[in-house]
């Protein structure tokens, strides 16, 4: 098989029970990325749902360019075509449901418990376990579609593993578990919980959902530290709004950060007395 070309998978494969996510799924070997092939899918008109999974990334990127690394057949690497009946404002929704069947779909066969490292990475006893990355596409103020992409570490030795991520330390399930999993079972269970997400978000759900994430976050109520655009910033991190601003709450009051990096744990209280 060809770099990029596809082998679309069916029922015998995958047996899926979802609505919308996954339906069609299509299979690559080798790839650039999903993600760039999932928004050419889409401008060519493919269906809401529809899911693009390979088995090797040669650029893969996570959150601000970062690049992902993962051997072939170590990871869940897939994206995912949404057109969901949200306003642009209220994407964030997206972000978060994709996290939290990630979490789900991982706790539902490893029996782990992942939680969302804010915005969007999932963690494992404070080590990255996955990356979540959205892309928009309008026509002028209308929204065409969204793509989310995901890498989920599975079976990633101690010596696979990327460099570290500003600090924070990667694992896989193979690590935490002592044995891998296996992918597809993972990515089953991944894709249904996310279908069972973006469901009760297209039923008016998204409060609902808003509030299962936010029952994740990681450093929920703790001291947390933030490398934010504006600059840095501490506190302690009380939750985040529904667009997906974090909410701290400081010694001048509360405030809301859009975007950045959070550290946890001990080094978030040594980079804020060393502020």
């Amino acid at each position: 098989m060809t770099e990029q070309e596809p082998e679309r998978w069916d029922g015998a494969v995958v047996a899926l029970a979802t609505q919308r996510v996954g339906r069609p799924l299509w299979h690559y070997i080798r790839v650039p990325s999903t993600m760039p092939l999932a928004h050419a899918m889409a401008a060519n008109g493919a269906s809401d749902g529809t899911a693009l999974f390979a088995d090797e990334q040669t650029a893969g990127r996570g959150r601000r360019g970062r690049a992902w690394h993962a051997p072939a057949g170590s990871a869940i690497l897939c994206s995912i075509i949404f057109r969901p009946p949200l306003p642009p404002e209220r994407l964030f929704a997206l972000t978060a449901l994709v996290s939290l069947g990630l979490a789900e779909g991982v706790e539902r066969v490893t029996g782990l418990i992942p939680q969302v490292k804010w915005p969007n990475d999932l963690v494992l006893g404070g080590k990255k376990l996955a990356g979540v990355l959205t892309a928009t596409r309008l026509t002028g103020a209308v929204l065409d579609h969204v793509v989310v992409g995901f890498g989920l570490n599975v079976s990633l030795r101690v010596a696979d593993l990327p460099p570290l991520d500003r600090g924070l330390p990667p694992t896989s399930l193979a690590i935490e578990l002592g044995a891998a999993p296996e992918r597809l079972a993972v990515m089953q269970a991944v894709l249904e919980s996310i279908d069972t997400a973006y469901t009760i978000l297209r039923r008016g759900g998204e409060a609902d959902l808003l509030a299962a994430w936010r029952a994740r976050l990681a450093g929920l109520g703790e001291w947390v530290h933030v490398e934010a655009e504006s600059g840095p910033v501490a506190g302690r991190l009380v939750g985040a709004d529904s667009d997906g601003a974090l909410l701290l709450a400081t010694p001048a009051g509360q405030i809301r950060v859009l975007a950045g990096d959070v550290v946890l744990g001990p080094r978030a209280t040594e980079r804020a007395d060393h502020a």
